[in-house]
């Protein structure tokens, strides 16, 4: 089970963004060749976000597996060339979100392509990270069907608190928040929630 997401998100350049997830499904499969794995080569489009970014998911077991991974892919010819072309087609440098993921998904695998990702992104107040935490997981818990995944930053914003959901219809969203006796008290502790909708684009 990955306990680490490594969510590299690539902005790109105006009516280039077919090319851009063509290179990054063949940097994808570069990695997975060097890694002697067969990761599925998740990519999203989240066009409800700004400046709509294009994320490729790389999961891991461990922190050290990425290392060990990275000291191998900067040694490979082939994914340099590769890389090379992906920033081509970016507006400007790629972005690594690294998160710990805290829950994970329960009820669905990339088996069923689910055609959607649902995130929910909250702001904690600081100090009060993992009071979200906990508030959210009670939510989860309760939650039928299906279980969202829960993560945290590792780099960037330590006050984000991300929670996904795959879904494969939009019909099928419910938010399963609205059962949570605790939810009125969601403003003492969050400063912000946003939601975005992804296409999964490519598996």
């Amino acid at each position: 089970m990955p306990k680490v997401v490594n969510r590299v998100v690539h902005i790109p350049k105006a009516n280039e963004k077919n090319q851009l997830i063509d290179e990054i499904i063949k940097i994808r499969q570069i990695i997975n060749d060097v890694a002697d794995r067969n990761d599925p080569n998740i990519v999203i489009d989240v066009a409800s976000m700004p400046e709509t970014p294009v994320i490729s998911i790389h999961p891991y077991e461990s922190m050290e597996e990425h290392e060990e991974l990275l000291g191998k892919l900067y040694q490979n010819k082939d994914f340099l060339t590769q890389a090379n072309k992906v920033f081509g087609h970016l507006v400007r440098p790629i972005n690594f979100w690294m998160q710990e993921i805290i829950e994970p998904y329960e009820g669905i695998t990339v088996d069923d392509k689910p055609k959607f990702l649902l995130t929910n992104v909250w702001k904690a107040a600081r100090g009060k990270r993992w009071d979200l935490v906990d508030m959210l997981r009670e939510g989860r818990a309760k939650k039928e069907g299906v279980k969202p995944n829960l993560s945290v930053n590792i780099t960037g914003d330590f006050d984000l608190v991300f929670m996904r959901l795959p879904i494969k219809s939009l019909s099928e969203y419910k938010f399963f928040l609205d059962d949570i006796p605790k939810i009125s008290k969601m403003g003492e502790i969050a400063l912000s929630h946003n939601r975005h909708i992804a296409n999964v684009i490519h598996y």
